[in-house]
């Protein structure tokens, strides 16, 4: 029987002219439905690989030529099922981050999707 996970990508932008600083990160989640862990990770880490394999030349960042590189799999989660069901439909948790922010006005920006320093309590 296979399992559905949710796998955290992390891919980094690397901008070809600069050195040092903020490094831009995304996180990506992806589906995955896999008969274990092992399998789950390895088909995740083959996805990110994929997704940076043909280098885009017209990426940029802040206007200058960049690119994507996979960092590797932050966190492997199995997807709750909701219902009996045992399948993944609309309403199911596929994935969950715990984070602690400073203040309210802090919680508000995050939820507001503005700029806000977060730390992961993983």
């Amino acid at each position: 029987m296979t399992t559905s996970y949710a796998a955290h990508l992390v891919m980094a932008v690397r901008v070809a002219d600069t050195a040092g600083g903020a490094i831009p990160v995304y996180e990506n989640v992806v589906l995955i439905d896999a008969e274990s862990d092992d399998a789950a990770m390895r088909e995740a880490c083959a996805i990110g690989r994929a997704d940076v394999a043909e280098p885009d030349p017209s990426f940029r960042w802040d206007g200058r030529p960049a690119r994507l590189e996979f960092v590797g799999v932050r966190k492997l989660m199995t997807c709750q099922p909701r219902g009996l069901s045992h399948k993944i439909e609309s309403g199911a948790e596929l994935t969950y981050a715990q984070l602690s922010v400073r203040s309210e006005a802090d919680l508000r920006k995050l939820v507001e999707g503005e700029p806000v320093e977060v730390v992961y309590e993983e």
